[in-house]
């Protein structure tokens, strides 16, 4: 990434240097200082000084002055709290147990009683929060937080060390305030970054509007959908006649809980596997089920095992690496599995958080936050893990090579369920994913982009991006060819030698899921769940999370034969969209800098109920039956 950044300043920095440059010109220098951050560089903005008298430059400056105040201002506070410890291991080992007491707190776990802090959190926005769900949200924050520190204290390189201090366990607990307001600062900088935020400023007062962006609305739609889906699955049991709590036999055939049947169903969806054999990093997707639910076993037999806490070291779990390799071995992982996956799993700086990563070196162990580790849920905690691991080129990897043939297997057989005939067309060097006819004479030509779930704001904008820019100009081509060489089509679908559409209809379908529709003029741009809701007729159901009861909204789109014109309305107003757009409030975050108020504006969904749920749509276990309880 910083060899990528330096040559992004080289090019910003010659195109500064110009005598003058057109206003479009100008304008997408500005968007490339403030995406890749280099507003903080004393080249650029020495350059860019230089045209004070600009407008644009001006405001960019104003802007960029303010976001790297609060930046330093954090930085400043992180750094007053570890100048209260000794060193960095000792400032980490106390930051973990405020962590777990945090933690069991909040889940209503036994905790150490002689603290002489009380555990208490406030966030900034939680005025907002209606319900349990909305509250979870805010939970991020304080994981994302500590992981973040996490990440720099590992990277101060010393060895790991400490013993328990009343005082320093005080000292741990000024970073609980911190929590959330670092990371709603992170957001909202990032929304301001991708052009997203309009600055205006005062005497003492500087607002940042994001209100009115229709991209970000899209996002927190899309990430509500996503948190609804993932909160409607993980309140649905299941159960397998394969359950035995010593089995070494492996997903899917054997599982030690109906956590891990609930979670080796969703791993199979999130990956559009059938029989979780598939090979990531070095261990089979059914291996690194098994060891995360191992890591979760671990955890709940050492809170278990410790209904008292006598002292503050028994909130953390201590053992060595070879402790948890003969765990995983000895529930039916191979030892090359085993070590591939004890890598990963031991947090290190390019970790994302402690739910993916959840093993910290420490003091030549690895130590295990107990209550953390029950909250994994290992069908996300994996592909959030896979998303954070760079290639060789130093680019995130943003997907599988089996998700985008799973993907497209799915799509085709959605369309078989119901009657339709679904076929991949190929020739030379084309390829379309999936074709298929309504009304006879109607074609509809698929693409089918398996991504990843997006769950922050840079990510859905790449999302959106590469669907609209890449994903379209490749299928654009695939159908310009296709729709000019029918003979592919007709021999694929079985249809008459003189058989002509009379409409041909273009669509990209991607595996995450989108907050808007229309993203595109010249395709229909929809989401898996959009699509497989129409064609399955699935309605919309919401459930309160105090009831397994579901109530279904109607749709008479979904009544009676399936029609051209049924799929077109729904592909332009979808109800997993329109009903989450209702929850979108406005709201205000409040900061204080130097004298100066600070205030972001943006939207949030809140008031959340659990929606889309998708029964069956992806993997059931051959030959046997998954029991659903609804």
């Amino acid at each position: 990434m910083e060899k990528k950044r330096e040559k992004i300043k080289k090019r910003v920095m010659a195109a500064l240097e110009l005598p003058s440059a057109p206003a479009e010109e100008l304008a997408a220098v500005l968007r490339e200082v403030k995406l890749h951050r280099l507003y903080v560089d004393r080249d650029i903005t020495g350059l860019l000084r230089k045209q004070g008298d600009v407008r644009n430059v001006q405001e960019l400056l104003a802007d960029a002055d303010i976001f790297v105040a609060l930046d330093r201002s954090f930085t400043d506070r992180i750094a007053a709290i570890g100048a209260r410890f000794d060193s960095r291991s000792d400032e980490l080992y106390h930051t973990m147990l405020v962590h777990e007491q945090q933690l069991r707190s909040t889940c209503g776990l036994p905790t150490y009683e002689h603290f002489n802090t009380a555990i208490e959190v406030k966030f900034l926005d939680e005025g907002h929060y209606k319900n349990p769900l909305d509250f979870g949200a805010s939970v991020d924050y304080a994981m994302s937080y500590f992981s973040l520190t996490l990440r720099s204290f590992l990277e101060a390189g010393e060895k790991m060390g400490a013993h328990y201090e009343s005082a320093k366990f005080d000292a741990a607990c000024l970073h609980l305030p911190l929590s959330g307001e670092w990371a709603i600062f992170h957001e909202r900088r990032s929304i301001w970054e991708h052009g997203h935020a309009k600055g205006t400023r005062h005497e003492n007062v500087a607002v940042f509007d994001a209100s009115r962006s229709e991209l970000l609305s899209a996002f927190r739609v899309s990430l509500s959908r996503l948190r609804g889906v993932r909160q409607g699955e993980s309140f649905n049991p299941m159960t397998h006649p394969a359950v035995s709590g010593s089995t070494r036999k492996l997903p899917i055939d054997g599982f030690r809980s109906n956590d891990e049947v609930k979670s080796a169903y969703m791993t199979a969806q999130q990956f559009y596997s059938e029989d979780l054999r598939e090979e990531v990093r070095g261990a089979r997707l059914c291996e690194w089920i098994r060891a995360y639910t191992v890591v979760k076993e671990i955890a709940k037999k050492h809170i278990e095992s410790h209904p008292l806490i006598g002292q503050p070291a028994t909130l953390l779990l201590h053992k060595n690496a070879d402790f948890f390799l003969a765990e995983f071995a000895a529930a039916g992982i191979p030892v090359k599995s085993a070590e591939q996956i004890l890598c990963r799993f031991t947090f290190n700086a390019s970790s994302k958080d402690i739910l993916d990563a959840p093993l910290i070196p420490f003091n030549d162990e690895l130590v295990l936050v107990p209550t953390a580790a029950m909250l994994i849920e290992p069908a996300f905690s994996l592909e959030s893990l896979l998303k954070s691991i760079r290639s060789k080129r130093d680019e995130p990897n943003h997907e599988l090579q089996f998700i985008g043939p799973g993907f497209e297997k799915l799509t085709r057989r959605v369309l078989t369920d119901a009657g339709i005939v679904a076929r991949k067309v190929k020739h030379k060097n084309r390829d379309c994913d999936v074709a298929f006819v309504l009304e006879e004479d109607v074609l509809f030509l698929c693409e089918c982009k398996g991504r990843f779930q997006t769950s922050d704001f840079r990510s859905y904008v790449e999302l959106e991006a590469e669907l609209v820019r890449d994903a379209a100009q490749q299928h654009r081509k695939t159908c310009d060819y296709f729709e000019s060489n029918l003979a592919h089509v007709r021999d694929r679908l079985g249809l008459a030698p003189a058989w002509v559409p009379s409409r041909v209809v273009r669509v990209i379908l991607t595996s995450a899921k989108l907050g808007r529709v229309r993203i595109s003029e010249d395709f229909y741009v929809i989401d898996e769940n959009m699509f497989y809701a129409f064609f399955a007729r699935k309605k919309l159901s919401m459930r309160p999370l105090t009831s397994r009861r579901r109530t279904f909204v109607h749709d008479a789109r979904l009544d009676g034969p399936i029609t051209v014109d049924a799929f077109v309305a729904y592909m332009n107003d979808p109800p997993s969209i329109s009903r989450t757009r209702m929850l979108l409030e406005e709201r205000e975050v409040h900061f204080e800098l130097d004298g100066r108020n600070i205030t972001f504006k943006d939207v949030e969904c809140y008031g959340e109920l659990l929606k889309e749920h998708k029964e069956g749509a992806v993997w059931t276990f051959p030959g046997t039956t998954v029991h659903h309880y609804s």
